[in-house]
């Protein structure tokens, strides 16, 4: 299974837990597949070293696990659908890359439902779906 994981979620998984580590988990384990672009994996390595500026070890492994890890494609489409165009990346992300499903924990992103037949789902949700 191929997903893209808002900021939030991964954020969320690596600091506190819940659902979204969960998610991290079973994308460590090979269970499923991350697909980003370089600008998404610009915020998440921005966001991390933003809220783990005094954990330079959890720093050092998450940004290797994203480097090595992630399905990494170039944008082909441009989508201009959020009411945050900050988030608008995610959609192409995953129009481009052909994914199962975004997982977020945003408004803005979970307010659009689905993205062309791409279901956009909260952390728990898609557990709750796809992950046994």
């Amino acid at each position: 299974m191929r997903i893209v994981l808002d900021t939030n979620v991964l954020v969320s998984g690596i600091f506190w837990g819940g659902a979204p580590l969960k998610i991290l988990d079973h994308w460590v384990s090979g269970d499923l597949d991350i697909v980003i672009m370089p600008e998404i994996l610009d915020e998440y390595v921005r966001v991390i070293n933003e809220l783990a500026c005094k954990k330079p070890a959890l720093v050092e492994r998450w940004v290797a696990l994203l480097t090595r890890y992630p399905i990494t494609i170039k944008k082909r489409v441009s989508i201009s659908l959020s009411r945050d165009p900050d988030d608008d990346k995610f959609l192409e992300c995953a129009v481009s890359g052909n994914v199962d499903c975004i997982v977020s924990g945003d408004d803005d992103l979970l307010a659009l439902k689905h993205i062309h037949t791409i279901p956009i789902l909260k952390p728990s949700a898609f557990i709750a779906s796809f992950i046994r």
